[in-house]
């Protein structure tokens, strides 16, 4: 299941959807809470009031993730378990977040995200036009000035380029948040 359909499988309370993130995220949560001070019960719990923030976020707001899934529901999970942590007494001002143990996973899920994001750019930019791929290419790759690429180009002058500029940004923008 790729993460939209999970999301939609939540609002419409698709038992497929939830098995699926029981099976494929708790591990993840419960890891975490096990290697920081917590029970297999705590990460249960957890993880189940993970699933229902989850649900009320995707219910009454159209739920954008710039992160997997996966990344969003470990950080909601590891942000509940450091407020029980801190209410439990057993995390003070004292001890940074940063002390905890940060797992092999979190890494992983780290460097997921930024993959996720490269991965989204470069399609964004595969659908771009031509003409913008080039223009863009050359402002930030090949580091020109729009006065050199204005001149390159053949526009009338640098604010004709600076539109230009802006159009195709829109239409990156636009293309990314597909």
């Amino acid at each position: 299941m790729n993460d939209q359909a999970i999301i939609e499988g939540l609002i419409q309370n698709n038992n497929a959807a939830y098995s699926y993130m029981y099976k494929v995220y708790y591990p993840v949560t419960e890891r975490f809470i096990l290697q920081n001070s917590g029970t297999e019960e705590d990460a249960k719990d957890i993880f189940q009031e993970t699933i229902l923030i989850l649900h009320g976020k995707a219910e009454k707001e159209n739920l954008f993730l710039t992160c997997s899934l996966k990344t969003y529901i470990y950080s909601i999970s590891r942000n509940l378990w450091l407020k029980e942590l801190r209410n439990k007494g057993k995390l003070n001002n004292n001890n940074a977040i940063g002390e905890l143990d940060e797992s092999a996973e979190e890494k992983i899920i780290n460097r997921e995200t930024k993959q996720h994001l490269f991965q989204k750019l470069g399609r964004a930019f595969y659908k771009m036009t031509g003409h913008c791929k080039t223009l863009l290419i050359s402002m930030f790759v090949k580091n020109k000035s729009i006065a050199v690429i204005a001149d390159e180009r053949g526009y009338k002058n640098i604010h004709t380029a600076q539109n230009q500029k802006y159009k195709c940004l829109e239409q990156a923008r636009k293309e990314f948040k597909k």
